[in-house]
C-alpha cells in the first residue's frame, strides 16, 4: 500500500487491509489501496487537528472523489444555523401541511442535518415551535383591522370514525381589496353532532380567535343540525351552501325520473370491475387488443355527495361499452351468473349516450352513429 499521501502521518498500516488511527486508535478498513475511508475518518472525527497541509491536500483531490461530507465542516455549523434549519422545517410543515414524522427516520432532511453537523430536533421540539407559531398567528388575526369576516364551516367523520369540525375565515384586504382565506381551526369534535353542540363549538372557536363580533355570515351545508345551530345563534347570519343546494335539487330530480334505474344498474356494474383484480386486468388487455387510440379511462362509481358524478359514471361506461361487454361475455373472466346480475339491460343503454340519447360519440359533420344498429343520423 502506497504511503506517499499525507494522510499516513495520522495512520499506521496494521495489515489485512486496515489502518490504525494514531489519534483515537480506531481501526479503519482501506482495502485495495483506497484511502478515502481514512480521509473521511479524519474529516468527521478529528477536524480540529487537521493541518493546513492536509487541507490543501484535500482540496487537490479530484472532483470525482469528492463526497458530500467533504463539502461541509461541522465546525462551521453554529447554533444560529441550527435554529434557522429548524425554523425552515417548521415553515415547511405549516405551509405544505406535512406530518411532523415526515422529517424523521431515513428521510432526506435528516441526512441533510447529519451532513451539516446539526442535530435533528425531536418531534416534541418541532411541536412546540408549531404551537408557538400558531399562537402568534392567532394573536395577529385577533388584532387584524378588518370590519367583517365570513366563515365557512363543516362537520365530517373520517374513515377511522373520528369526528371533526373546521372553520375557515374569508375577508377582503382593506388595502389591496384581494380576497384572502385563513384556516382558523380543524378540531376533533367529540359527542353527537346536534345543533346546540355545533353552535357551542363554533362560538368557542370564534371567541378563541377573537372574531366573534366580526361575523357577517356563516356558510354551511343544508343539514338539519347545521340549520338548527344557526337558528339558535344570534352571532351570525346563516347562508346555505349553493353547491349543496344544487346537489339536493339534482338528487331529488334523479329520484323522480327513469334515470334512477340506469344509475342503479350502473352502480352494480362498476364495483364488479373495481373489486375484481381479474376483471380489471382483463379490461386493460381487451382494450389493448381492440387497438384503441386514446388512453383507457377507468370506470367511476357514483356518489350521492357528488351530484355530477352520475353523469361521469355513465359517460365512462359509454366510452368503454364494447370492452365491458366483451369482458362480461367471457366466461373465463366473469361467471355467467355474475354477468347476468351486473349487466346493464338493453333498454337502459340509450340513457348512457353522450351527445344524443341513444347515440354514440359524434362523428364528422355533426352526425351521430347509433351504437345499437350502427346507423348514421344527423
Amino acid at each position: 500500500m502506497s504511503k506517499r499521501s499525507d494522510i499516513w502521518n495520522h495512520f499506521e498500516d496494521i495489515g489485512d487491509g486496515k489502518a490504525r488511527c494514531k489519534l483515537c486508535h480506531a481501526d479503519i478498513r482501506c482495502r485495495g489501496g483506497s484511502i478515502s475511508s481514512l480521509w473521511k475518518h479524519i474529516e468527521m472525527k478529528h477536524t480540529h487537528v487537521v493541518s493546513p497541509k492536509l487541507q490543501a491536500s484535500t482540496a487537490a483531490v479530484s472532483n470525482s472523489s469528492l463526497t458530500v461530507l467533504s463539502m461541509f465542516s461541522k465546525t462551521n455549523i453554529t447554533s444560529a444555523h441550527s435554529e434557522k434549519l429548524s425554523d425552515l422545517i417548521t415553515t415547511m410543515i405549516t405551509t405544505d401541511t406535512l406530518p411532523i414524522n415526515h422529517f424523521r427516520g431515513g428521510s432526506w432532511i435528516q441526512r441533510a442535518y447529519g451532513v451539516c453537523g446539526a442535530g435533528l430536533h425531536c418531534a416534541k421540539t418541532i411541536t412546540n415551535r408549531l404551537e408557538s407559531r400558531y399562537a402568534k398567528v392567532k394573536e395577529k388575526v385577533s388584532k387584524m383591522q378588518v370590519p367583517t369576516l365570513a366563515l365557512t364551516t363543516d362537520c365530517w367523520t373520517s374513515g377511522a370514525t373520528e369526528s371533526f369540525i373546521s372553520q375557515i375565515a374569508h375577508y377582503a384586504c382593506t388595502i389591496s381589496f384581494i380576497m384572502k382565506s385563513l384556516v382558523m381551526a380543524m378540531r376533533q369534535f367529540d359527542g353527537r353532532h346536534t345543533g346546540p353542540h355545533i353552535k357551542a363549538k363554533m362560538e368557542e372557536m370564534m371567541t378563541e380567535w377573537g372574531v366573534a363580533g366580526k361575523m357577517s355570515t356563516v356558510v354551511h351545508d343544508n343539514a338539519a343540525n347545521m340549520n338548527l345551530a344557526s337558528a339558535q345563534s344570534n352571532n351570525w347570519n346563516p347562508l346555505g351552501c349553493s353547491s349543496h343546494t344544487l346537489q339536493l335539487a339534482v338528487n331529488h330530480s334523479l329520484e323522480k325520473s327513469t334515470v334512477t334505474d340506469v344509475i342503479s344498474h350502473a352502480s352494480r356494474l362498476v364495483p364488479h370491475f373495481r373489486h375484481s383484480v381479474i376483471a380489471t386486468g382483463a379490461i386493460c388487455k381487451q382494450y389493448e387488443r381492440m387497438g384503441q387510440s386514446h388512453p383507457l379511462k377507468k370506470l367511476m362509481l357514483y356518489s350521492k355527495t357528488r351530484w355530477n358524478n352520475a353523469f361521469d359514471m355513465s359517460l365512462r361506461i359509454h366510452e368503454n361499452r364494447w370492452t365491458v361487454s366483451a369482458i362480461l361475455a367471457d366466461p373465463l373472466v366473469t361467471k355467467p351468473t355474475q354477468a347476468k346480475v351486473v349487466k346493464i339491460p338493453n333498454e337502459d343503454l340509450p340513457c348512457l349516450g353522450t351527445d344524443k340519447v341513444g347515440y354514440s360519440d359524434t362523428i364528422s359533420g355533426g352526425e351521430c352513429q347509433c351504437f345499437h344498429c350502427a346507423a348514421i343520423h344527423c
